[in-house]
């Protein structure tokens, strides 16, 4: 998909297969527990492209929103997955959360550079004829 950069020096990893792997890789310090059987259920269901709603309920501070609103968008950045995610909760506050928690992950997260190089850094500056000229000239 076009609009993401990556740096040079680095190569993408092979794609992982599960988005769940993928975030115990990338995000251990958000899922430090064994994952149980309906994170795997759950990942699946964010992995598959054919399913637009997804609804599914467990007790507060068992990763639900951490998979669904942090690693799935940064999954699908650094894999390549999907260009636009569209993030909403009740509260607004707690989409602006997991944005700037998504943000956060890219510009500092040392295992994700390591592998995918830096994302965060501002894009390379195309030049053009006019400038190429006026280098030489000053050269």
């Amino acid at each position: 998909m076009g609009g993401i950069r990556r740096s040079r020096e680095k190569s993408p990893p092979l794609p992982r297969t599960s988005l769940l792997a993928w975030a115990r890789e990338f995000l251990p310090h958000f899922f430090t527990e064994e994952p149980a059987s309906f994170h795997a259920e759950f990942a699946t269901a964010l992995e598959n492209d054919e399913k637009r709603l997804i609804a599914r309920v467990a007790p507060r501070g068992h990763a639900k929103s951490t998979l669904a609103s942090l690693a799935f968008p940064l999954w699908c950045l650094f894999e390549q997955r999907r260009r636009n995610i569209v993030i909403i909760s009740h509260e607004s506050s707690l989409a602006v959360q997991f944005v700037r928690d998504i943000r956060e992950e890219i510009e500092s997260n040392d295992l994700l550079r390591a592998a995918y190089g830096d994302l965060s850094a501002p894009p390379a500056r195309k030049t053009t004829r006019k400038s190429r000229a006026k280098w030489a000239q000053t050269k």
